[in-house]
């Protein structure tokens, strides 16, 4: 029997981000085709910075989805980089009184897994990684 080479919690990192995209893209279709939702029941607080940072943020997570599934280390600080967007904007909306708070709890379980030490190990930095990153600075 064949072994699977990803843990877990790199599996449920991508399923959990793939349904963050999904759930926003479901909230910006009803919100714009329904009048169900009005001014008073927004789920998301839809203006327009945080419109371009929300498009910003899942362009940004389509770039690091197939990273962290290929074990590159980019991927993954671009991922913990994203999410830390996507968590800054839902502590600011929570204030705002128009919090998505599915898209937060995605957010909070693929951190918790990020830093599961099993999924850090995957994305460690090589020798030669460190000694390139340090000729850069």
């Amino acid at each position: 029997m064949k072994e699977n080479k990803r843990p877990f919690g790199l599996s449920a990192i991508i399923v959990l981000q793939m349904l963050n995209v999904l759930s926003l893209v479901g909230i910006f279709y009803i919100q714009s085709t329904s009048d169900l939702f009005t001014q008073d029941l927004n789920l998301v607080d839809f203006s327009l910075i945080s419109t371009f940072v929300q498009i910003g943020s899942m362009l940004l997570l389509a770039v690091a989805l197939p990273g962290v599934w290929f074990f590159k280390r980019w991927g993954w600080l671009l991922l913990m980089f994203q999410l830390g967007i996507s968590l800054s904007i839902g502590i600011w909306q929570f204030f705002g009184q128009s919090t998505n708070f599915v898209m937060m709890a995605f957010n909070v379980a693929s951190v918790f897994y990020l830093n599961q030490r099993e999924v850090q190990r995957l994305f460690e930095a090589s020798e030669k990684e460190v000694e390139q990153t340090e000729a850069w600075i």
